[in-house]
């Protein structure tokens, strides 16, 4: 009997070690490592740091589906978090995948988001950071009742099959900012539907979708030294439609339009303005008599003219 006892230890003990050694068991060694790591692992445990936790910044561990349940952010000591994705994805089905309150910023690194609905939504002025941040979205990827403001040195694709990249009354792109976003079936794909666009010194916006314009702004697009916009539109109307431009330093423009737009359509224009890039079919503008000179290189660019002093170039002398 106990010659068998032992040949049956021996067998269970070579059987526990090959089933560790087994194909499956990797995956499960590292669940259990993730455990007490910090880590967020599940749906329950991501809402919970969004709607309760101590620290501003979580990191996950694992892809997270949230079905219809929806991350908030609020104002208070807690309105500006950071989610580290480590590659992982968040998927939901809710109205809003994250909701910001007015003044609320996100910080969103090395993570892809996917909607059913709208992506990022905010109900007054937001900030946004991505880092290697894809955006899936069915609706709008990011959209605010107030400003857009994209933090500067961040790196985000967007992918909208039915609305916008980014919609607010205002959108500013931050300096070396790089913006990709892609609108299959909306109005436009980057839309300041109340007053102005800008994009600041290096940042670059890329904008393409069959849409009316696919870029659009109320007033003035603003562009500061360095940065670049391109816009293409599959669609038969304008690349972008802008109210004004302004322009700061040396900036590039490349865009097309449909067969019944032109590249870049203008309401205003009473400057004579140079720009690196092209434009198909040719610049459109109802009002002023300025011009948009596309060129090859900066030193194609005319300096500007120094202007006069005006008034007295030193104080005046008051006598005793």
């Amino acid at each position: 009997m106990k010659r068998f006892n032992i040949a049956c230890i021996l067998i269970l003990i070579v059987s526990l070690m090959l089933t560790a050694c087994s194909p499956g068991k990797p995956n499960d060694l590292d669940e259990l490592q993730n455990i007490g790591s910090g880590l967020i692992m599940s749906a329950d445990e991501l809402l919970r740091f969004f709607e309760s936790g101590e620290e501003a910044e979580c990191e996950l561990g694992a892809n997270i589906n949230l079905g219809d349940e929806m991350l908030t952010i609020s104002q208070g000591d807690r309105n500006s978090l950071v989610i580290i994705g480590n590659g992982h994805t968040i998927t939901s089905d809710a109205e809003c995948l994250v909701r910001l309150d007015d003044g609320c910023s996100i910080s969103l690194i090395d993570i892809n988001l996917i909607s059913g609905h709208d992506c990022i939504g905010g109900l007054g002025d937001i900030s946004v950071y991505g880092e290697k941040l894809s955006i899936n979205t069915v609706a709008n990827g990011i959209r605010a009742a107030g400003s857009v403001t994209v933090l500067p040195q961040s790196d985000i694709k967007i992918i909208s099959s039915n609305g916008y990249s980014i919609v607010g009354h205002s959108i500013i792109l931050g300096e070396k900012s790089i913006v990709e976003a892609i609108s299959e079936n909306a109005l436009h794909a980057i839309c300041a539907e109340k007053t102005d666009l800008t994009i600041d010194v290096g940042a670059r916006l890329s904008a393409s979708g069959s849409s009316y314009s696919v870029l659009y702004t109320e007033e003035v697009l603003y562009m500061n030294d360095g940065a670049t916009l391109s816009v293409s539109n599959a669609g038969i109307y304008h690349g972008a439609e802008i109210g004004k431009l302004k322009v700061d330093g040396v900036v590039t423009i490349n865009a097309s339009g449909g067969d019944q737009g032109v590249g870049v359509f203008i309401f205003e224009l009473r400057e004579n303005i140079y720009l690196l890039g092209s434009c198909t079919p040719q610049y459109r503008f109802d009002l002023g008599r300025g011009s948009l000179n596309f060129v090859e290189s900066a030193d194609d660019i005319p300096k500007p003219t120094p202007k006069p002093a005006i008034g007295p170039t030193t104080n005046p002398t008051t006598n005793p």
